[in-house]
Protein backbone atom coordinates (compact mmCIF):
# COMPACT_ATOMS: atom_id res chain seq x y z
CA UNK A 1 0.00 0.00 0.00
CA UNK A 2 2.45 2.31 0.59
CA UNK A 3 3.99 2.19 -2.66
CA UNK A 4 1.08 3.43 -4.60
CA UNK A 5 -0.73 5.66 -1.55
CA UNK A 6 0.62 8.81 -0.37
CA UNK A 7 -1.77 8.51 2.75
CA UNK A 8 -1.24 4.40 3.85
CA UNK A 9 -2.14 5.73 7.40
CA UNK A 10 -5.42 6.86 6.35
CA UNK A 11 -6.18 3.47 4.50
CA UNK A 12 -4.93 1.59 7.43
CA UNK A 13 -7.72 3.34 9.71
CA UNK A 14 -10.02 2.84 7.04
CA UNK A 15 -9.87 -0.51 6.66
CA UNK A 16 -10.55 -1.38 10.88
CA UNK A 17 -13.77 0.32 10.55
CA UNK A 18 -16.74 -2.17 10.45
CA UNK A 19 -19.05 -0.80 7.91
CA UNK A 20 -21.10 -3.56 5.90
CA UNK A 21 -20.57 -4.87 2.48
CA UNK A 22 -17.24 -4.63 0.92
CA UNK A 23 -14.46 -3.81 2.91
CA UNK A 24 -12.26 -1.04 2.50
CA UNK A 25 -8.98 -3.47 1.56
CA UNK A 26 -11.56 -4.75 -0.93
CA UNK A 27 -12.39 -1.41 -2.11
CA UNK A 28 -8.75 -0.33 -2.70
CA UNK A 29 -7.32 -3.52 -4.03
CA UNK A 30 -10.09 -4.35 -6.68
CA UNK A 31 -11.48 -2.85 -9.80
CA UNK A 32 -13.65 0.24 -9.06
CA UNK A 33 -16.95 -1.17 -8.90
CA UNK A 34 -20.54 0.43 -8.01
CA UNK A 35 -20.81 -2.03 -4.90
CA UNK A 36 -17.54 0.28 -3.59
CA UNK A 37 -20.17 2.87 -3.39
CA UNK A 38 -21.71 2.48 -0.83
CA UNK A 39 -19.15 4.12 1.80
CA UNK A 40 -20.04 7.11 0.16
CA UNK A 41 -22.81 7.30 2.82
CA UNK A 42 -20.68 6.64 5.52
CA UNK A 43 -19.30 9.99 3.93
CA UNK A 44 -22.31 11.79 4.16
CA UNK A 45 -22.89 10.98 8.05
CA UNK A 46 -18.92 12.51 8.30
CA UNK A 47 -19.95 15.69 6.60
CA UNK A 48 -23.42 16.21 9.10
CA UNK A 49 -21.49 15.60 11.90
CA UNK A 50 -19.09 18.23 10.37
CA UNK A 51 -22.24 20.36 9.49
CA UNK A 52 -22.61 20.24 13.50
CA UNK A 53 -18.81 21.37 14.15
CA UNK A 54 -19.79 23.99 12.18
CA UNK A 55 -23.25 25.07 14.15
CA UNK A 56 -21.12 24.82 17.29
CA UNK A 57 -18.41 27.09 15.91
CA UNK A 58 -21.03 29.71 14.54
CA UNK A 59 -22.68 29.79 17.97
CA UNK A 60 -19.34 30.61 19.62
CA UNK A 61 -17.64 32.96 17.28
CA UNK A 62 -20.10 34.46 14.74
CA UNK A 63 -21.44 37.16 17.61
CA UNK A 64 -18.04 38.63 17.92
CA UNK A 65 -17.10 38.69 13.88
CA UNK A 66 -20.32 39.83 12.91
CA UNK A 67 -20.78 42.01 15.98
CA UNK A 68 -24.09 41.72 17.58
CA UNK A 69 -25.82 40.60 20.72
CA UNK A 70 -28.98 38.59 21.63
CA UNK A 71 -30.49 41.94 23.10
CA UNK A 72 -31.83 44.13 20.41
CA UNK A 73 -30.46 47.39 20.44
CA UNK A 74 -32.29 50.52 20.93
CA UNK A 75 -32.88 52.80 17.53
CA UNK A 76 -32.15 56.17 18.10
CA UNK A 77 -36.19 57.53 18.13
CA UNK A 78 -36.62 55.21 20.58
CA UNK A 79 -33.71 56.43 22.59
CA UNK A 80 -35.83 59.50 24.55
CA UNK A 81 -38.29 56.42 26.34
CA UNK A 82 -34.87 54.31 27.02
CA UNK A 83 -36.04 52.86 30.15
CA UNK A 84 -39.72 52.32 29.19
CA UNK A 85 -38.36 50.17 26.36
CA UNK A 86 -35.87 47.94 28.47
CA UNK A 87 -38.48 47.58 31.12
CA UNK A 88 -40.78 46.28 28.55
CA UNK A 89 -38.05 44.20 27.02
CA UNK A 90 -36.95 42.88 29.97
CA UNK A 91 -40.65 41.95 31.11
CA UNK A 92 -40.85 40.28 27.84
CA UNK A 93 -38.22 38.33 27.55
CA UNK A 94 -36.57 40.35 24.16
CA UNK A 95 -33.59 38.16 24.17
CA UNK A 96 -35.60 36.15 22.09
CA UNK A 97 -38.18 36.24 19.69
CA UNK A 98 -41.67 38.11 21.47
CA UNK A 99 -44.97 36.69 20.63
CA UNK A 100 -47.12 39.70 20.24
CA UNK A 101 -50.55 38.18 20.03
CA UNK A 102 -49.82 36.51 23.68
CA UNK A 103 -49.45 40.33 25.59
CA UNK A 104 -51.92 42.76 26.78
CA UNK A 105 -50.36 45.89 24.96
CA UNK A 106 -52.69 48.07 27.19
CA UNK A 107 -51.88 46.65 30.24
CA UNK A 108 -48.00 46.69 29.36
CA UNK A 109 -48.42 50.56 28.34
CA UNK A 110 -49.81 50.75 31.80
CA UNK A 111 -47.67 48.79 34.26
CA UNK A 112 -43.93 49.38 32.48
CA UNK A 113 -44.18 52.72 30.94
CA UNK A 114 -46.89 54.62 32.63
CA UNK A 115 -48.61 55.25 29.28
CA UNK A 116 -45.87 57.18 27.85
CA UNK A 117 -46.12 55.05 25.13
CA UNK A 118 -49.05 54.27 22.84
CA UNK A 119 -49.91 50.23 22.36
CA UNK A 120 -48.69 51.20 18.57
CA UNK A 121 -45.55 52.07 19.83
CA UNK A 122 -44.96 49.05 21.96
CA UNK A 123 -46.10 46.64 18.98
CA UNK A 124 -43.56 48.56 16.61
CA UNK A 125 -41.16 48.08 19.23
CA UNK A 126 -41.60 44.66 19.87
CA UNK A 127 -41.41 44.08 15.98
CA UNK A 128 -38.35 45.62 15.81
CA UNK A 129 -37.15 43.66 18.94
CA UNK A 130 -38.19 40.28 16.42
CA UNK A 131 -37.04 42.00 13.33
CA UNK A 132 -33.15 41.63 14.86
CA UNK A 133 -33.53 38.15 15.85
CA UNK A 134 -34.30 36.91 12.69
CA UNK A 135 -31.60 38.82 11.14
CA UNK A 136 -29.53 36.97 13.75
CA UNK A 137 -30.74 33.40 12.75
CA UNK A 138 -30.57 34.49 8.77
CA UNK A 139 -26.51 35.83 9.17
CA UNK A 140 -25.55 32.54 11.49
CA UNK A 141 -27.04 30.28 8.95
CA UNK A 142 -25.18 32.33 6.21
CA UNK A 143 -21.99 32.24 8.59
CA UNK A 144 -22.49 28.05 8.98
CA UNK A 145 -23.19 27.71 5.04
CA UNK A 146 -19.92 29.38 4.31
CA UNK A 147 -18.16 27.73 6.67
CA UNK A 148 -19.12 24.34 6.06
CA UNK A 149 -17.73 24.02 2.28
CA UNK A 150 -14.78 25.51 3.03
CA UNK A 151 -13.70 23.36 5.56
CA UNK A 152 -14.68 20.26 3.35
CA UNK A 153 -13.28 21.62 -0.35
CA UNK A 154 -10.19 22.97 1.04
CA UNK A 155 -9.53 19.69 2.91
CA UNK A 156 -10.31 17.63 -0.59
CA UNK A 157 -8.30 20.13 -2.51
CA UNK A 158 -5.34 19.74 -0.74
CA UNK A 159 -5.75 16.01 -0.19
CA UNK A 160 -6.27 15.42 -3.89
CA UNK A 161 -4.02 17.71 -5.22
CA UNK A 162 -0.74 16.29 -3.13
CA UNK A 163 -2.37 12.52 -3.64
CA UNK A 164 -1.91 13.48 -8.01
CA UNK A 165 0.08 16.61 -8.71
CA UNK A 166 3.12 14.74 -9.65
CA UNK A 167 0.97 12.27 -12.66
CA UNK A 168 2.04 12.83 -16.21
CA UNK A 169 -1.90 12.37 -16.69
CA UNK A 170 -3.26 15.17 -14.86
CA UNK A 171 -1.74 17.53 -16.95
CA UNK A 172 -1.79 15.54 -20.80
CA UNK A 173 -5.65 14.65 -21.54
CA UNK A 174 -4.19 12.19 -23.94
CA UNK A 175 -3.41 10.35 -21.17
CA UNK A 176 -6.88 10.07 -19.10
CA UNK A 177 -7.55 6.98 -21.27
CA UNK A 178 -4.35 5.12 -21.66
CA UNK A 179 -4.82 1.61 -20.49
CA UNK A 180 -8.28 1.37 -20.31
CA UNK A 181 -9.67 -0.23 -18.84
CA UNK A 182 -7.64 -3.09 -17.30
CA UNK A 183 -4.18 -1.42 -17.96
CA UNK A 184 -4.17 1.61 -15.41
CA UNK A 185 -3.26 0.29 -12.09
CA UNK A 186 -7.25 0.41 -10.93
CA UNK A 187 -7.31 -2.92 -8.72
CA UNK A 188 -4.32 -1.61 -6.47
CA UNK A 189 -2.47 1.83 -7.97
CA UNK A 190 -5.07 4.43 -7.25
CA UNK A 191 -6.42 3.85 -3.59
CA UNK A 192 -5.87 7.55 -3.11
CA UNK A 193 -8.32 8.29 -5.99
CA UNK A 194 -10.79 5.37 -4.75
CA UNK A 195 -11.07 7.56 -1.47
CA UNK A 196 -10.82 11.14 -3.43
CA UNK A 197 -14.13 9.86 -5.16
CA UNK A 198 -15.96 8.28 -2.49
CA UNK A 199 -15.59 11.48 -0.19
CA UNK A 200 -17.06 13.76 -3.13
CA UNK A 201 -19.87 11.27 -3.55
CA UNK A 202 -20.39 11.13 0.04
CA UNK A 203 -20.35 15.44 0.49
CA UNK A 204 -22.62 15.66 -2.77
CA UNK A 205 -25.35 13.05 -1.16
CA UNK A 206 -25.16 15.08 2.50
CA UNK A 207 -25.21 18.52 0.09
CA UNK A 208 -28.17 17.33 -1.40
CA UNK A 209 -29.83 16.48 1.40
CA UNK A 210 -29.34 19.49 3.24
CA UNK A 211 -30.30 21.59 0.35
CA UNK A 212 -33.66 20.21 -0.11
CA UNK A 213 -34.28 20.11 3.92
CA UNK A 214 -31.75 21.55 5.62
CA UNK A 215 -30.58 24.90 4.32
CA UNK A 216 -32.56 27.97 2.88
CA UNK A 217 -33.69 27.80 -0.73
CA UNK A 218 -31.71 30.15 -2.11
CA UNK A 219 -32.48 31.61 -5.88
CA UNK A 220 -30.17 29.41 -7.32
CA UNK A 221 -32.02 26.49 -5.36
CA UNK A 222 -33.27 24.39 -8.55
CA UNK A 223 -29.65 24.88 -10.11
CA UNK A 224 -27.51 23.52 -7.07
CA UNK A 225 -30.06 20.40 -6.79
CA UNK A 226 -29.22 19.91 -10.44
CA UNK A 227 -25.66 20.36 -10.22
CA UNK A 228 -25.33 18.16 -7.00
CA UNK A 229 -27.67 15.30 -8.61
CA UNK A 230 -25.62 15.48 -12.23
CA UNK A 231 -22.55 15.12 -10.34
CA UNK A 232 -23.22 12.46 -8.62
CA UNK A 233 -24.71 10.43 -11.31
CA UNK A 234 -21.95 11.15 -13.39
CA UNK A 235 -19.08 10.78 -10.57
CA UNK A 236 -20.51 7.53 -9.94
CA UNK A 237 -20.61 6.28 -13.26
CA UNK A 238 -16.79 7.31 -14.27
CA UNK A 239 -16.34 5.30 -11.02
CA UNK A 240 -18.17 2.19 -11.84
CA UNK A 241 -16.21 2.22 -15.25
CA UNK A 242 -12.54 3.05 -14.46
CA UNK A 243 -12.42 6.85 -16.33
CA UNK A 244 -11.50 8.09 -12.69
CA UNK A 245 -8.18 9.99 -14.17
CA UNK A 246 -11.08 12.19 -16.18
CA UNK A 247 -12.84 12.41 -13.10
CA UNK A 248 -10.32 13.26 -10.60
CA UNK A 249 -9.32 16.29 -12.73
CA UNK A 250 -12.67 17.57 -13.12
CA UNK A 251 -12.87 17.72 -9.10
CA UNK A 252 -9.62 19.06 -8.49
CA UNK A 253 -11.04 22.24 -11.00
CA UNK A 254 -13.86 22.53 -9.24
CA UNK A 255 -12.78 23.04 -5.84
CA UNK A 256 -10.83 25.96 -5.83
CA UNK A 257 -13.57 28.24 -7.01
CA UNK A 258 -15.89 27.52 -4.42
CA UNK A 259 -13.60 28.10 -1.76
CA UNK A 260 -13.14 31.64 -2.97
CA UNK A 261 -16.55 32.07 -3.28
CA UNK A 262 -17.23 30.61 0.15
CA UNK A 263 -14.59 33.02 1.91
CA UNK A 264 -15.56 35.93 0.17
CA UNK A 265 -18.94 35.19 1.43
CA UNK A 266 -17.82 34.94 4.86
CA UNK A 267 -15.61 38.07 4.45
CA UNK A 268 -18.85 39.92 3.37
CA UNK A 269 -20.65 38.67 6.35
CA UNK A 270 -17.90 39.72 8.76
CA UNK A 271 -17.92 43.36 7.41
CA UNK A 272 -14.11 42.70 5.52
CA UNK A 273 -14.73 44.99 2.76
CA UNK A 274 -11.65 45.08 0.94
CA UNK A 275 -10.93 40.90 1.54
CA UNK A 276 -14.46 40.29 0.18
CA UNK A 277 -13.54 42.29 -3.13
CA UNK A 278 -10.18 40.75 -3.41
CA UNK A 279 -11.77 37.69 -3.01
CA UNK A 280 -14.36 37.87 -5.70
CA UNK A 281 -11.68 39.37 -8.08
CA UNK A 282 -10.02 35.83 -7.61
CA UNK A 283 -13.13 34.41 -8.00
CA UNK A 284 -14.46 36.09 -11.77
CA UNK A 285 -10.49 34.68 -12.54
CA UNK A 286 -10.54 31.33 -10.75
CA UNK A 287 -14.43 30.85 -12.19
CA UNK A 288 -12.98 31.60 -15.96
CA UNK A 289 -9.98 29.91 -15.79
CA UNK A 290 -10.96 26.48 -14.01
CA UNK A 291 -14.22 26.13 -15.31
CA UNK A 292 -15.15 28.58 -18.22
CA UNK A 293 -12.12 27.69 -19.84
CA UNK A 294 -9.56 24.76 -18.67
CA UNK A 295 -12.86 22.31 -18.17
CA UNK A 296 -14.70 21.74 -21.09
CA UNK A 297 -11.45 21.66 -23.33
CA UNK A 298 -8.93 19.39 -20.56
CA UNK A 299 -11.80 17.08 -19.58
CA UNK A 300 -15.16 17.43 -21.72
CA UNK A 301 -13.23 17.55 -25.01
CA UNK A 302 -10.88 14.48 -23.82
CA UNK A 303 -14.18 12.39 -23.75
CA UNK A 304 -15.52 13.31 -27.49
CA UNK A 305 -12.09 13.14 -28.70
CA UNK A 306 -9.39 11.55 -27.14
CA UNK A 307 -11.60 8.41 -25.92
CA UNK A 308 -12.99 7.88 -29.16
CA UNK A 309 -9.59 8.07 -30.69
CA UNK A 310 -8.33 5.47 -28.72
CA UNK A 311 -11.05 3.32 -27.58
CA UNK A 312 -14.17 4.33 -29.58
CA UNK A 313 -16.84 1.68 -30.99
CA UNK A 314 -15.61 -1.20 -28.12
CA UNK A 315 -19.22 -2.02 -27.87
CA UNK A 316 -22.42 -0.16 -27.70
CA UNK A 317 -23.07 0.03 -24.20
CA UNK A 318 -19.82 1.97 -23.26
CA UNK A 319 -20.15 4.50 -26.10
CA UNK A 320 -23.66 5.17 -24.34
CA UNK A 321 -21.97 5.79 -21.13
CA UNK A 322 -19.55 7.79 -22.76
CA UNK A 323 -22.19 10.09 -24.36
CA UNK A 324 -24.29 10.25 -21.37
CA UNK A 325 -20.84 11.51 -19.55
CA UNK A 326 -20.47 13.82 -22.06
CA UNK A 327 -24.06 15.11 -21.90
CA UNK A 328 -23.91 15.74 -18.13
CA UNK A 329 -20.56 17.57 -18.50
CA UNK A 330 -22.11 19.25 -20.76
CA UNK A 331 -25.21 19.81 -18.25
CA UNK A 332 -22.55 21.19 -16.13
CA UNK A 333 -21.07 23.51 -18.15
CA UNK A 334 -24.45 25.63 -18.55
CA UNK A 335 -24.69 25.91 -14.76
CA UNK A 336 -21.06 26.76 -14.80
CA UNK A 337 -22.20 29.56 -17.47
CA UNK A 338 -25.18 30.59 -15.92
CA UNK A 339 -23.40 31.02 -12.41
CA UNK A 340 -20.49 33.07 -14.19
CA UNK A 341 -23.01 35.72 -15.39
CA UNK A 342 -23.99 36.00 -12.00
CA UNK A 343 -21.08 36.48 -11.09
CA UNK A 344 -20.19 39.16 -13.76
CA UNK A 345 -23.16 40.90 -12.67
CA UNK A 346 -22.23 40.97 -9.26
CA UNK A 347 -18.90 42.91 -10.52
CA UNK A 348 -21.06 45.36 -12.36
CA UNK A 349 -22.88 46.10 -9.61
CA UNK A 350 -20.10 46.66 -7.22
CA UNK A 351 -18.10 48.71 -10.22
CA UNK A 352 -21.32 50.62 -10.06
CA UNK A 353 -21.34 51.84 -6.91
CA UNK A 354 -24.29 49.59 -5.88
CA UNK A 355 -22.40 46.98 -3.79
CA UNK A 356 -21.31 43.46 -3.98
CA UNK A 357 -23.79 40.79 -3.67
CA UNK A 358 -23.48 36.97 -3.50
CA UNK A 359 -23.10 36.62 -6.83
CA UNK A 360 -24.37 32.50 -7.23
CA UNK A 361 -26.92 32.34 -3.94
CA UNK A 362 -28.42 35.45 -3.14
CA UNK A 363 -32.11 35.06 -2.74
CA UNK A 364 -34.54 38.26 -3.50
CA UNK A 365 -34.83 38.59 0.42
CA UNK A 366 -31.22 39.33 0.71
CA UNK A 367 -31.61 41.71 -2.34
CA UNK A 368 -33.92 43.75 -0.27
CA UNK A 369 -30.96 44.44 2.39
CA UNK A 370 -29.70 47.30 0.05
CA UNK A 371 -32.78 49.14 0.52
CA UNK A 372 -32.39 48.81 4.50
CA UNK A 373 -29.64 50.64 7.07
CA UNK A 374 -26.10 49.61 7.67
CA UNK A 375 -26.76 46.44 9.90
CA UNK A 376 -22.87 46.37 10.61
CA UNK A 377 -23.66 49.84 12.23
CA UNK A 378 -26.72 48.54 14.01
CA UNK A 379 -25.12 45.24 14.93
CA UNK A 380 -22.29 47.32 16.77
CA UNK A 381 -24.57 49.52 18.64
CA UNK A 382 -24.55 47.69 22.27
Amino acid sequence: MSEYSKFPALHNVMEKIPYPGASWNEVITTYPSFDHLHWAFLFAIASALLQIFCFIVTKIFAPILIGYTSTPPLPKRMKLNKKCYIALGEACNYNKMIDIKKYDLNELSTKYTNNKLSTKEIEKYFKFCNKHHLEIIKNEKRFQESLFPVFTKAFTLSFGIYAVYDKDWLYNRSLFYKGWPNNQGLDTQIADIKLLYIVHIGWYIYKLFAQTFLDRHLKDFMASLVHHATTIVLMSLSYTYGVVRVGTAVLLLHDPADIILQSSKFFRLIHQQLLMNIGFACLVISWFITRIVIFPYHCSLSAIIDFYDQHGGIDRETDIIIAFCVTLTGALYILHLHWFWLIIQAVLRSVSGKGTADPRSDTDEDDSDKNEPDKSKKYNSR
